[in-house]
């Protein structure tokens, strides 16, 4: 199967620009695009304002907050000030940035989440964006602005989304192996002996560390990436299959187990629609702003 590892051939810094750009806006909001290739990877940073990254393509994990959190088109992730982080490209990645300072608008997440992209807030980013950058256009883009900073506000969480890394514990190491390889068979006594310690001992760690046993935790892997791989458009055969299940009606029941409709009836609820990849590459040179008041 294809993992993030596989995939991973580079890591970079976001741009010196670009952040200084973000850290020293007047603004209250910032709306630009960026892409991101497959398998790079962002460096771990972090600015002053909150962050919420939309892929319009692709799918994406972000390390943030001691997690992996994942998202796919039509999943938004919610980022607040000062939180390091960095964004791996799962497949060739169009996104859409919003920045908010949180000194002038209030009442945002103040934690990381996954939220659901509703059709009014994928329509306003996409608007949005499409603005030229001049005094014409200035009142609209206030208003789109004002709109998308309440959806981020008011936005539902978009169920299974956040994996604890145990990041400084024991088990931190062996977490990235996992995570690397969702489609990994390998049960608990055999990660046991991996690292050296008994099944019981690993059993324990992983409560204290990650609140989930090493089952729960692996099923909600195997879940954000099932979820990720369905919003995609793969097969739930394939995806199945990928992660390690002996027949399609094996993962269904785990997968409904947990979210509560078949992967097919799942999908059908959450696809997105009227996706297209972005023209051109690059980040855009305009982008939109909301002036702090």
């Amino acid at each position: 199967m294809t993992t993030c590892s596989e995939n991973r051939s580079a890591s970079v810094h976001p741009s010196p620009e670009r952040l200084a750009r973000i850290e020293n806006t007047g603004n209250a909001v910032l709306l630009f695009p960026s892409t991101l290739p497959r398998g790079l990877r962002g460096k771990p940073h972090r600015h002053g304002l909150g962050q919420l990254i939309f892929p319009k393509s692709g799918r994406y994990q972000v390390f943030a907050a001691g997690g992996v959190w994942t998202g796919s088109p039509r999943q938004a992730m919610w980022i607040p000030p000062g939180v390091e982080h960095g964004v791996q490209a799962m497949d060739d990645l169009f996104v859409h940035n919003v920045y908010v300072s949180t000194r002038h608008v209030g009442g945002l997440p103040t934690d990381c989440r996954v939220l659901e992209v509703t059709p009014l807030l994928q329509e306003l980013l996409a608007h949005g964006l499409s603005l030229p950058a001049s005094a014409d256009h200035a009142e609209e883009l206030q208003r789109i602005l004002l709109v998308i900073t309440d959806q981020i506000r008011h936005g539902g969480p978009a169920g299974v989304g956040h994996l604890p890394m145990a990041e400084g514990g024991r088990l931190h190491p062996l977490l990235v192996q996992l995570a690397e390889d969702p489609g990994d068979a390998g049960g608990l006594e055999h990660w046991a002996g991996r690292i050296n310690v008994s099944p019981r001992t690993l059993a324990r760690l992983f409560v204290q560390e990650t609140g989930l046993t090493f089952r729960e935790w692996r099923q909600r892997l195997r879940v954000m990436e099932a979820m990720s791989r369905l919003r995609s458009g793969q097969s739930v055969l394939q995806v199945a299959m990928d992660l390690g299940y002996d027949s399609q009606s094996a993962f269904a029941v785990m997968f409904r187990r947990i979210m509560g409709s078949s992967p097919s009836q799942w999908r059908a609820g959450a696809a997105p629609q009227g996706l297209r990849p972005p023209g051109r590459g690059g980040e855009a040179m305009g982008d939109g702003v909301l002036p702090s008041t």
